[in-house]
């Protein structure tokens, strides 16, 4: 019975793990940003000439997008991988999915992405 009961666990998990990297799939705008205390929202940033963009692909591929500028990243069910543009090493950004929303946060900067 402890046998049967652990192999259900473990498919219980492995599907909640892919339906959840499933609704994730698809184009996220930026919502708003957040740094050092201050909050600028997506229209802000456009009158500033910045637009950022998100794109979950369903092979664990992301497209992180400023203004023309791409980032290739790939994710997780925790965090966003890819290169610092700056440094050339690889780095992650951890993010939460909130419905519609990925929100990520490090070095006390915060992006939310509405889809």
């Amino acid at each position: 019975m402890k046998k049967l009961l652990s192999i259900l666990f473990i498919v219980v998990l492995i599907t909640a793990t892919t339906a959840c990297g499933k609704n994730m799939i698809g184009t996220y705008k930026l919502l708003e940003m957040e740094s050092s205390g201050q909050k600028l929202t997506a229209k802000e940033l456009e009158t500033l000439g910045i637009k950022m963009e998100l794109v979950i692909k369903d092979n664990e591929k992301a497209v992180f997008s400023i203004d023309s500028d791409k980032q290739e990243l790939t994710y997780n069910d925790k965090e966003f991988i890819g290169n610092n543009v700056e440094t050339g090493e690889k780095e992650s950004i951890p993010y939460q999915l909130d419905g519609n929303k990925i929100i990520m946060k490090k070095n006390g900067e915060k992006l939310t992405f509405q889809k």
